[in-house]
């Protein structure tokens, strides 16, 4: 409930019976994630933003930027560049 993730607590949540659950851990899943330790994505109040954050978009766009270089700044939960 707090956040609190591990092997112990994952077998847990699968002995009580739950078929998914998410942790605090930021990111996207895919098809093979781990159904008990799902990754959470940071989202934004308005639908553009939201939108562009679920995407992936701006995941792409960091690791694009990242590759180039650039000073960086945190947002959240992903490292974002700044602009130059």
């Amino acid at each position: 409930p707090n956040g609190d993730s591990d092997p112990d607590v994952r077998r847990e949540v699968e002995r009580a019976g739950y078929t998914c659950a998410v942790t605090t851990a930021p990111g996207f899943n895919d098809g093979r994630s781990d159904l008990l330790a799902l990754r959470r994505i940071h989202t934004e109040s308005d639908m553009a933003h939201f939108i562009q954050s679920t995407s992936g978009f701006e995941h792409i766009k960091c690791r694009i930027k990242n590759i180039l270089g650039g000073p960086q700044r945190s947002i959240g939960f992903a490292t974002m560049m700044i602009d130059r």
